[in-house]
């Protein structure tokens, strides 16, 4: 590749990668189809476009999907083969899997079976088991991150956006990152303090899109006798409500505990296949090996149907804990990663060029009035009924009606292109510059907003009520 020159069918990438076709674009990378010169076969490989090429935030980006794909060894998961950096182009190599994404062939042939859905997603959580073994969260888990082999394995893919627990949180608090339909409350406020029930969540959200073909946005708003579930298995609808709670404490907290309520829906031509035994499951480590295994139980007239296939159930589960350490590898092992390949990303790593890239603010969360700054000019008597501004990182829009002390309005925030618009009441004294509201819908993901007049502006923080980390607000009064 030729400095920022785009890349084309015939070239060779780090003189050993053949240009054959395009796979797909997206705004930060394109992926192709390559012939490996030295090996003779063919790969896939993704390489930053040409407005990203230069960004030190998608290259360490791109770094970061191909450290976190290529210290999982699983079936379900994609596997990273090469990694570089060849004339100012950062590249990733992986198999190739022709086959299209979950999500392409629903669009082509409606829903799945149920049987087909419960295996894929049995599969998936297989390979979710030991990426989070290794203290990594995905994060953008959707039918179109799920691929499909030659053989119909599904393979979890895209690690673009993952959280290595252990390493580096580089994500900024109160950033949203991820797929919005397929994103738990908190990982929509917060995508730096998500754990493994965020994961499981964008987990059920897919069973549902895989068993519907429908939007599975807010799903931990939906009740149980909603139309959203109709035609669904009562207890498919179980475990998609189980997973998609809106409090991560209330969800499943392993992929196992997942898979051990939906083995039971396998046909039998597939439940006697050892990868997907809940028991073969690799169990999660630090930091989350002291998580309780704590499913929902379901009412026993209906879920399980027989009490023999309660006992299975329960042995299942069992299982999944006692026996955890001990994994079932493949038949056919697959040939191990090259031995220097974690050790090459690692020294290939780009320049921390931009200090700047996510940096933590240790002001971000610190006290509204800070020791010798001017006194804030005196609050209005009423306030201005339009405000613009920033929540969290995000664009939102506050409008107000004032009668005396009493305020009610509206919140509306952007939500990566989804506008959520949100009643709001509460209160406000002029005498001090306070402003208090409370969402007044019943929503898992409401709160309050507590502000303070200053320098003409409002600034404050919102408390989600299902956690108790604030998200800073900054409003600036606006014309209609």
């Amino acid at each position: 590749m030729d400095g920022r020159r785009a890349v084309r069918v015939g070239q060779t990438v780090a003189g050993r990668y053949r240009i054959v076709l395009p796979l797909g674009a997206g705004g930060a990378a394109e992926v192709w189809r390559v012939t490996d010169t030295r090996l003779g076969v063919d790969r896939a490989l993704k390489v930053l476009g040409d407005r990203t090429a230069s960004s030190p935030t998608y290259r360490r980006r791109l770094l970061a999907e191909a450290r976190a794909m290529a210290s999982i060894d699983h079936p379900s998961v994609l596997r990273v083969l090469d990694f570089g950096t060849c004339e100012e182009r950062t590249y990733l190599v992986t198999e190739l899997l022709e086959a299209g994404s979950v999500a392409d062939r629903i669009t082509q042939k409606g829903p799945l079976p149920p049987d087909e859905a419960v295996r894929r997603i049995l599969e998936v959580l297989a390979g979710l088991s030991a990426v989070h073994a290794r203290g990594i969260i995905h994060r953008d888990i959707k039918p179109q991150n799920l691929l499909i082999a030659a053989d119909d394995r599904t393979v979890l893919a895209d690690f673009g956006i993952a959280l290595v627990t252990e390493g580096d949180r580089r994500t900024r608090e109160g950033v949203s990152m991820g797929s919005f339909a397929f994103m738990p409350p908190e990982q929509r406020l917060d995508a730096r303090s998500v754990g493994p029930p965020a994961d499981l969540y964008a987990v059920g959200a897919s069973l549902y899109w895989m068993l519907t073909a429908k939007n599975p946005v807010d799903l931990f708003a939906t009740d149980a006798t909603s139309d959203r579930f109709d035609g669904l298995q009562p207890d498919l609808v179980r475990a998609i409500r189980w997973a998609t709670k809106a409090k991560p404490e209330e969800r499943p907290q392993r992929a196992d505990a997942v898979a051990a309520l939906l083995h039971p829906h396998l046909p039998s031509a597939w439940a006697s296949r050892p990868e997907l035994d809940p028991a073969n499951f690799l169990g999660p480590e630090s930091p989350y090996e002291t998580l309780a295994l704590t499913p929902e139980p379901p009412p026993p007239s209906s879920f399980p149907t027989n009490r023999r296939a309660g006992r299975l159930l329960l042995v299942a589960v069992v299982l999944s804990i006692s026996l955890s350490p001990f994994v079932w590898r493949w038949s056919t092992r697959r040939a191990p990663l090259e031995p220097e390949i974690l050790t090459r990303i690692s020294a290939e790593a780009p320049p921390d060029e931009d200090e700047s890239f996510d940096r933590e603010d240790p002001g971000l969360l610190a006290p509204i009035v800070r020791p010798g700054r001017p006194a804030p000019m005196p609050p209005p008597r009423e306030l201005t009924p339009l405000w613009r501004g920033d929540f969290g990182g995000r664009s939102c829009t506050m409008t107000l009606q004032t009668q005396g002390d009493q305020v009610r309005g509206t919140m509306a925030v952007d939500f990566d292109g989804n506008r959520i618009d949100t009643p709001i009441r509460g209160s406000w004294s002029p005498a001090n510059g306070e402003l208090h509201l409370v969402d007044t819908v019943q929503a898992p993901d409401a709160g309050s907003y507590r502000l303070r007049w200053r320098g003409g502006d409002l600034h404050g923080t919102f408390t989600p009520s299902h956690r108790d980390t604030p998200i800073p607000l900054k409003l600036e009064p606006s014309a209609p």
